[in-house]
């Protein structure tokens, strides 16, 4: 081989290596912007299959059969999905901390009847989740065909900027690891959590718990010396169906209407001053839908130019009796339809040489699921 041929697969070599180097760096680290992009599609394509459907004459008492979202507040959103080949979690998992305490998943294990199998008699509810999976496994081929409301399909699915896992969205998750990588100090880091049971061949479980960076680079207001051209609204907004819920959540004496999480004024939507009451600066205990219901003045029963009477939480324990608080607020939660995306991102654009902000909007509507929960349809 000559000096000019071997320069030239030299060269081309380098090229070679050089464009395959640059490939693995893009796809190990997607851009900002992409993952943006990511997030919205994603968290559009679980809500239209998330909850767990529940048998089609629930007691009162078992108001956890069908559980859909378990978190709802600005900067946080938790709910069950079907994203991958796990149960639901364990109710003895460890889950992570939310407002000051540790959030405990719900056992939808417990009270659940199987239809019978070979070898498995008359339909038996399950005391605990080991019983649940020895009846599934024993049902073996046959647990393919059971009635979806039976199937607890359902891992829990969870989207934060609390990085790191003290109960509360504030200025120290900015010091966290990933969001000390961006480039300003301003920045969070949305991270995805999924929680999960595994069962394995030989019947035993294992608790899975997913962690991974969802987007880098996010913009909220925490403090008031955040530098925005304009404030950002919360990254999730939410609207309450009372039609849904079957239910008047604000008392008015019409079951019929659609609440926006945090409009005071009811006028569908959110101003400059219920902005600041949803982002209370500083954040020490982050406002959750559910969070103070027994003295939420929205949502109290009253006539016009009446005072308020009573509480939402307790209107909902007195139509149902045998719930205790836990269950009132859930049943709340399950009156979720709609979360309000709005996910501000900032970055350093290389090519553009300059400090790039852009945002992603859209809605997850979770009606279709709520509906199936409802079995309103099939």
């Amino acid at each position: 081989m000559n000096v000019g041929a071997r320069r030239f697969w030299l060269a081309l070599s380098a090229a070679t290596l050089l464009a395959a180097s640059v490939h693995a760096e893009e796809a190990k680290a997607p851009s900002i912007r992409d993952q943006g992009k990511a997030f919205v599609k994603e968290l559009r394509d679980l809500s239209d299959s998330c909850g767990i459907r529940r048998a089609p004459k629930p007691k009162a008492k078992e108001p956890t059969s069908f559980s859909l979202i378990l978190v709802a507040a600005p900067f946080e959103l938790a709910f069950y999905a079907d994203e991958g080949d796990l149960f639901t979690p364990l109710a003895s998992q460890s889950a992570w901390n939310y407002g000051g305490a540790k959030f405990k998943f719900p056992d939808l294990y417990k009270g659940l009847s199987l239809p019978k199998g070979k070898g498995w008699g008359k339909h038996k509810p399950t005391k605990n989740a080991a019983e649940y999976f020895a009846h599934y496994l024993e049902l073996g081929d046959k647990a393919a065909k059971l009635p979806l409301e039976r199937v607890r399909k359902m891992e829990v699915v969870r989207y934060t900027l609390d990085e790191n896992d003290d109960g509360k969205v504030d200025l120290a998750d900015r010091k966290g690891p990933e969001s000390s990588e961006s480039s300003s100090s301003d920045d969070n880091t949305l991270i995805r959590h999924v929680y999960g049971t595994r069962l394995k061949d030989d019947g035993t479980t294992e608790s899975v718990h997913d962690k991974r960076v969802m987007v880098r680079g996010v913009r909220v207001a925490l403090d008031a010396k955040d530098d925005f051209e304009k404030r950002p609204k919360p990254l999730f907004v939410y609207t309450l169906s009372e039609r849904f819920a079957e239910f008047d959540l604000n008392g008015d004496g019409d079951a019929d209407d659609e609440l926006i999480f945090g409009d005071s004024d009811g006028d569908g939507s959110l101003s400059d001053s219920e902005l600041d009451a949803l982002y209370a600066f500083g954040m020490a205990s982050e406002p959750s839908l559910v969070g103070n219901l027994e003295v939420d003045a929205r949502f109290k029963a009253h006539g016009e130019g009446d005072e308020a009477v009573a509480s939402l939480l307790d209107r909902v324990k007195q139509a149902n009796k045998g719930f205790d608080n836990r269950s009132a607020k859930q049943f709340v939660l399950n009156a979720v339809v709609r979360a309000e995306l709005n996910l501000y991102v900032e970055y350093d654009d290389d090519a553009r040489h300059a400090r790039v902000r852009q945002h992603f909007g859209g809605a997850a509507a979770f009606r279709n699921a709520i509906m199936r929960i409802r079995g309103m349809t099939r």
